[in-house]
């Protein structure tokens, strides 16, 4: 889970969020398992996170913006909160009306976001990982080549539930996000572990060396600021 800089291509992500509809003519896919990618894909969060999302995760900070909040069970921490853009909270909030119609009469406390779809008839048991894992590999498995942008073949074993959460560090930081900041929205302990997650692009460390290019001096000592390129 911790190997360096597992995300996925931006091109390989976009042709999969155009895939995303296929996802109900996969065996056990569902209107349901095309949410919780789409939320993986948006939040980074663990597979097992968002399997095990409470009907009522999303909640509103003081500037009245959208916070999913969940359990991060590999460190052992309830009530996680994450900033989440309205795109996100669209999603989630229809699959809360989808779920509460489907089970009416299930106390709200015990109703789940993303139930399992089998031996559960009152919505209160999640998805497990590896219902969601399945799913997944069969929705890859389905679609034609994916292609990176040279016009070759990305290797489809690469692409699992977790590279979401790698693909997600390394937007921030090709966005230029802090990695203290980075590290608090991954939900880690170590900023050590974070920098694992991404990879310094050639494209960011162009820019920090064409930022401070009209302060530097040739090997004699002048400044070159003028004829600087």
């Amino acid at each position: 889970e911790e190997g360096l800089g597992r995300a996925l291509p931006k091109e390989i992500l976009s042709q999969l969020c155009e895939r995303l509809p296929t996802l109900d003519q996969i065996r056990d896919g569902s209107d349901d398992a095309r949410a919780a990618i789409e939320v993986l894909v948006d939040t980074g969060r663990r597979p097992d996170e968002i399997g095990c999302l409470p009907w009522d995760c999303l909640e509103t900070d003081e500037h009245g913006k959208s916070v999913l909040v969940y359990t991060d069970f590999k460190n052992n921490r309830v009530g996680c909160r994450l900033p989440i853009p309205d795109s996100t909270a669209e999603i989630i909030v229809r699959q809360k009306k989808s779920i509460r119609a489907r089970f009416p009469d299930t106390e709200l406390s015990k109703l789940v976001l993303f139930p399992r779809p089998r031996q559960n008839s009152e919505g209160t048991q999640p998805f497990r990982m590896q219902h969601i894992g399945n799913v997944h590999r069969r929705w890859v498995n389905a679609m034609p080549p994916l292609l990176l942008a040279d016009g070759t073949e990305f290797p489809k074993l690469e692409v699992v539930p977790y590279s979401y959460r790698h693909s997600y560090a390394q937007r921030h930081a090709d966005a230029g996000t802090l990695p203290d900041v980075l590290r608090e929205l991954m939900g880690h302990r170590s900023l050590q572990t974070t920098q694992t997650y991404y990879r310094v692009t050639e494209k960011r460390t162009r820019s920090a060396v064409d930022k401070l290019v009209s302060h530097q001096f040739d090997r004699h000592g002048n400044k070159i600021w003028t004829q600087a390129r």
